[in-house]
């Protein structure tokens, strides 16, 4: 691709929490490779809360997919940007921002959308074996960036203050060690380990009296986590549903180990630099696992990585890993005893 030196360029991000974190590198290389660029996130509401306080963003773009189709695309040419960064694959995505004539749309040539971008790379051929991180970069490379970094979310000093004064209401105090889990996942039950071994996990961290337990999750996980937390006692807490996804990246910024399934708050915990330990199941630690020194529990079997949604045959896959290799891990990471009772 010529050089190019654009003034006002749009980066659409993924519509997945996750794969949206994985995506934050791309805003800090394009502003450190264009300086004096304006740069405009577009993405879903929930997406663009993520980076409200990222120093690299200058505006946002509110996407609705189910919004009036032609106010959008209005609302987009209105805004003249010189250059795109469509990390979204769908056809519409790159029809979308054809239609909205920017001169310059940068993406993968996925989902026959070849001759709707100005510039595009084919889509990796075996996606299991490359990191999603390393596949944005790709995009990157191709316009000139070639540095690399690692994925980060930021958080105003208020939104920290904000949840040490929640922690001071919970009673939780320095000495405390704050242990956040999340048992669940968006895209199906085959990324989750089993309810009952997250609830004797749970219980065994809590012989430890020094440990605190936030179980996390979102409106739609409501009644597992209940199920999972419900009777463990005062120094266990279930927020699922009761957070805002900043409040939630302040509680996880906190939190000195966060236990979770391949999901996107362990994406998020991940880039705010918070000790994780994710268990793996049908999806591939390769392709989209923690970014930094994290640990992650996986066992190899025939059909791992599979990538469904429900697992069609006996999930042996989450049922290898068992509960005092979780529990055991944790405690490595946390750099504690097992308590003898």
């Amino acid at each position: 691709m010529n050089k190019i030196e654009p003034k006002n360029i749009v980066i659409r991000m993924p519509n997945w929490i996750g794969d949206a974190v994985m995506a934050t590198p791309i805003i800090r290389e394009v502003r450190c490779h264009w300086k004096n660029a304006k740069i405009t996130i577009m993405a879903p509401k929930s997406i663009c809360s993520l980076f409200q306080k990222d120093p690299f963003v200058d505006d946002f773009f509110l996407f609705d997919k189910k919004g009036p189709h032609k106010e959008q695309l209005f609302d987009l040419k209105n805004k003249k940007f010189d250059f795109a960064f469509i990390l979204t694959n769908s056809f519409s995505s790159a029809w979308l921002f054809y239609r909205a004539k920017i001169p310059c749309r940068m993406g993968y040539s996925k989902d026959l959308r070849k001759w709707l971008l100005s510039d595009s790379l084919p889509y990796p051929k075996d996606k299991t074996k490359e990191h999603m991180i390393q596949t944005y970069y790709r995009l990157l490379k191709n316009v000139g960036i070639q540095t690399e970094s690692a994925p980060k979310l930021y958080l105003s000093d208020q939104e920290k203050k904000c949840a040490n004064t929640f922690l001071d209401k919970c009673e939780i105090f320095s000495d405390h060690i704050l242990v956040g889990i999340n048992p669940s996942a968006a895209f199906g039950s085959s990324k989750c380990w089993l309810e009952d071994r997250y609830r004797t996990v749970a219980k065994k961290l809590l012989e430890n009296s020094n440990i605190i337990l936030f179980f996390f999750g979102d409106t739609t996980n409501e009644e597992k986590v209940r199920r999972i937390s419900n009777d463990l006692g005062p120094r266990a807490f279930n927020l699922a549903g009761t957070t805002t996804l900043r409040q939630l990246m302040a509680l996880l910024n906190r939190c000195d180990l966060f236990l979770t399934n391949d999901s996107g708050p362990m994406h998020m915990a991940c880039a705010l630099n918070t000790r994780v330990l994710a268990l793996f199941g049908s999806t591939s630690p390769e392709a989209t696992g923690p970014y930094h020194s994290s640990r992650v529990i996986r066992k190899k079997v025939m059909c791992s990585p599979c990538f469904k949604r429900e697992c069609p045959i006996d999930f042996r896959c989450m049922k290898a890993i068992t509960v005092e290799e979780v529990y055991q891990t944790v405690l490595d990471e946390l750099k504690i005893s097992k308590v003898e009772i």
